[in-house]
């Protein structure tokens, strides 16, 4: 699995690490990190790819 840093993603965006992160939190009600462990050990789980994880949970 590739890594991802909510610091690498931030510049992308031109934005904080904790800019991101707020954002991410008020959209989505967890953390960056917290949403892409929780993603990663669904994938481990269940052995499948983000895009069924989409479909799954809409």
């Amino acid at each position: 699995m590739k890594d991802i840093a909510i610091g690498t993603l931030a510049g992308k965006f031109n934005k904080t690490p904790n800019y991101l992160n707020t954002l991410f939190h008020k959209r989505n009600g967890v953390t960056f990190v917290k949403y892409l462990t929780s993603t990663r050990l669904f994938m481990e789980h269940f052995k499948c790819y983000p895009s069924e994880i989409r479909e799954r949970n809409g």
